[in-house]
């Protein structure tokens, strides 16, 4: 029956997004060593402040970029295919990005990372193809709880993704450890979460029509987004929202350093204060605001999340970063997994695919857009990304007020 036990059917779904989130936070942690620390960097060293910044954006938008087509593109499979094949796809990606990206390390090459960054981001859209498998074993009425069990999984993996970038980075822990002993670490784990997935994860939806493969699939969806009625205003929000979140979480290693002079563990220890906000909105607040309207719950939780990020930005106080960084955590995840909710809810059973691939597809060109453009403006100045998230955050606020 659908619903009954989802724990423990969609078991294998729950830890492949697990194992996936650890794979994918691990990698914040090492950026600014990659690009900025120049005894450490895979640039040489006489390579200027401002073009070290650039490139940072760029690792961070490339990946985005093509998640926007990537994710689009397997979503649309995962209809046809099944969520078990497309899914397992998408893991396999991550293996071979992360392989690369380790190798490059050990090469020092930026070409060989960036072409890293673009394999995995290509088939990096795990998450909505997820989403869409636990919407198939749901009731209508348990969806936005399910969702967030997917949240909670994700966010938990962001707890220990990013404390495993740090610590198998640390040659003080162990003399063989260096920047690539994480990303082969990650490598490692999506070859077995693939494993996983393809052996073990039942199911849940194939429908046996041929598939055609669209380039531009992802531009039709995100037209689509805003073409249809149902789920044009839920658009206008989580492309604001995730504009407003990757200027946060894209560029708050980079504040970190840049004020604090933070090293890979702090980063990741507070990369980890952030995950814990997030689990607790997942496997607590979301059940308990599941009972007050959903826009009511996506209004005050984008409301705090860009307060949490002010009180940062115009504030240099360290306890003040680490505390927002558990309000923005909590906050945002609830927000967050209620409009995806709501965006489910729109549609019928058939189109879930779809609808994921939407929300899939602006919250890649939300990112996108914003780490590319960030990257040419903390070259002027470091706080500029956390303004454009607060006015995101604010605006998307506003948007939900106006239309109540």
């Amino acid at each position: 029956m659908k619903d009954k036990s989802i724990i423990i059917k969609a078991a294998p779904l729950f830890l492949a997004i697990l194992i996936d989130s650890a794979g994918m936070g691990l990698f914040f942690p090492l950026l600014n060593g990659l690009i900025l620390y120049p005894k450490v960097s895979l640039l040489a060293a006489s390579t200027p402040e401002h073009m070290r910044y650039f490139l940072y954006g760029l690792l961070l938008s490339i990946y985005m970029i093509f998640w926007f087509f990537g994710s689009a593109i397997l979503g649309d499979f995962s209809d046809g295919l099944g969520r078990r094949r497309a899914l397992s796809i998408c893991l396999f990606g991550s293996f071979i990005g992360y392989l690369l990206a380790g190798i490059a390390v050990i090469e020092h090459s930026f070409m060989l990372l960036l072409l890293g960054r673009i394999i995995d981001g290509f088939t990096a859209g795990s998450q909505p193809i997820a989403q869409a498998a636990i919407v198939d074993m749901s009731l209508a009425k348990n969806r936005v709880r399910n969702l967030g069990y997917i949240m909670l999984a994700g966010s938990i993996g962001f707890v220990i993704g990013p404390m495993l970038g740090g610590v198998l980075s640390d040659s003080h822990i162990y003399h063989a450890f260096n920047y690539s002993t994480p990303l082969y670490f990650a490598a490692f784990i999506s070859l077995l979460n693939a494993a996983l997935v393809f052996f073990t994860l039942k199911e849940s939806l194939l429908d046996g029509r041929k598939i055609k493969i669209r380039m531009m699939y992802a531009v039709e969806l995100f037209v689509d987004a805003f073409r249809h009625k149902a789920i044009r205003q839920l658009s206008i929000i989580l492309l604001w929202t995730m504009i407003g979140w990757s200027a946060y979480f894209s560029y708050i290693s980079l504040l970190l350093w840049h004020r604090y002079h933070y090293d890979s563990i702090q980063v990741a220890e507070f990369w980890t204060v952030l995950a814990i906000g997030y689990t607790i909105g997942f496997a607590y607040l979301v059940g308990k605001c599941a009972k007050f309207p959903p826009k009511q719950v996506t209004f005050w939780g984008f409301l705090i999340t860009g307060m949490g990020i002010m009180w940062m930005t115009v504030t240099h106080s360290q306890e003040i970063a680490w505390i927002s960084a558990l309000i923005i955590g909590m906050a945002n995840g609830v927000g967050y997994t209620t409009l995806v909710g709501m965006f489910s809810n729109q549609v019928d059973d058939a189109r879930q695919g779809w609808v994921m691939g939407i929300t899939g597809s602006l919250m890649a060109a939300g990112i996108a857009i914003t780490t590319f453009f960030a990257g040419f403006l903390t070259q002027l100045n470091v706080n500029i990304p956390f303004v454009v998230s607060f006015s995101a955050y604010a605006i998307c606020v506003i948007w939900i007020g106006l239309n109540r």
